[in-house]
């Protein structure tokens, strides 16, 4: 997992909660990193153990808590200059999420080691999609 994900997930957590509870949280999840390189690759349960910290340290649902961080997501690549490369995929969702392979395309160029998940839709209609969602990881 590319630190851009866990830089996103520290970020949120420093915002909502504070430095210090992002220390105490790290701690707990017996990690050697406070910080994260975006461009540098790491273990892939590194975030499953930082959920699994935080929802303990500040009594949230994990389910909750990764919804959160999606959504900070959105801001957060937007301060890298991906603003204006979202919002080309689509003014409506069902758009977004078609084009959606698309965009991890273009990150395939700055993080040759991705490993994106694939996403199709079918059955759509005036009341929604079918959204199929594939990964490796």
């Amino acid at each position: 997992m590319y630190g851009l994900l866990l830089s996103n997930f520290s970020k949120y957590i420093i915002d909502k909660y504070g430095e210090n509870t992002w220390e105490e949280i790290v701690q707990a999840a017996n990690l050697k990193h406070f910080f994260f390189d975006t461009h540098q690759v790491y273990p892939g349960n590194v975030m499953s153990q930082l959920a699994k910290s935080t929802s303990k340290v500040v009594w949230v649902k994990e389910t909750e808590l990764m919804e959160e961080v999606g959504t900070h997501f959105i801001q957060f690549i937007g301060q890298f200059g991906y603003g204006e490369l979202l919002a080309s995929l689509g003014r409506q969702f069902n758009e977004f999420l078609k084009t959606l392979n698309n965009l991890h395309d273009y990150f395939k160029v700055s993080y040759p080691k991705i490993q994106s998940p694939s996403f199709y839709c079918d059955n759509e209609d005036g009341y929604g999609l079918h959204l199929h969602y594939r990964s490796k990881r």
